[in-house]
């Protein structure tokens, strides 16, 4: 009767220590396991650029190539992927500047239960508000311009000034180039530039300086022919 007793308090014990999800990897199959870690490789974290209600630029996160075993967590959310969607839109704006970690687990299945499967951390680079003034279109080249640019901007008259010496230093740039090409040379390259009407003007010129010795060609001919 001992004996028995202590079977029964042994296989209750287990039941106890026996983890009621996957979070111990080490209940998952090998092969499965394997399985789940290749399809959570392939999931892919994008952001994209909104507008909040108050006007300042925000990003949304969509989550890619999540499968129907898979399911991720972020900012106290779950969601879960299926066949159907190829895109998962995570709820919420989100700054620039920041670093983001979506964990992603398998689901609760039979076989693994709800494995840790790996992190994906996303990070959001400081974004020039910048970029977004109007004089911006036209020098979009202008290295302050770039929608990612990471050096220090103090204020909007900062950027304007800095705007102002670049145009002036371009001004400068263009008065300053000479064109050192010989008068051959660029005849040479508006012909090469101007390729169809450079053949049309040397076939006029050719007929027209054939065509006046070619007539007087034949009017000697026709002397000589009178005379004998």
């Amino acid at each position: 009767m001992k004996k028995r007793l202590l079977i029964v308090i042994l296989f209750v014990m287990v039941l106890f220590l026996i983890p009621k999800n996957a979070d111990a990897v080490g209940i998952c199959p090998a092969k499965q396991l394997s399985k789940l870690q290749t399809e959570a490789l392939k999931v892919k974290v994008i952001y994209n650029q909104e507008r909040s209600y108050e006007d300042v630029t925000m990003f949304r996160f969509s989550v890619l190539n999540l499968s129907d075993n898979l399911e991720f967590e972020f900012n106290g959310s779950k969601y879960s992927g299926s066949k159907d969607t190829e895109s998962i839109l995570v709820n919420g704006l989100y700054e620039d500047n920041n670093e983001y970690s979506f964990k992603i687990y398998s689901k609760d299945l039979k076989v693994c239960g709800k494995a840790y499967l790996t992190t994906k951390k996303v990070t959001i680079p400081k974004y020039n508000i910048y970029s977004e003034y109007q004089e911006c279109v036209e020098y979009e080249e202008f290295p302050l311009c770039d929608p990612w640019y990471d050096g220090e901007i103090k204020d909007s008259k900062d950027f304007l000034q800095q705007l102002g010496a670049y145009i002036e230093s371009t001004k400068s740039k263009v008065e300053e180039y000479k064109d050192e090409r010989s008068i051959f040379q660029k005849i040479a390259d508006w012909c090469s530039d101007n390729i169809e009407i450079t053949v049309v003007i040397v076939t006029i010129l050719v007929i027209a300086i054939t065509i006046p010795i070619a007539i007087k060609i034949n009017k000697i001919r026709k002397r000589v022919k009178v005379k004998l």
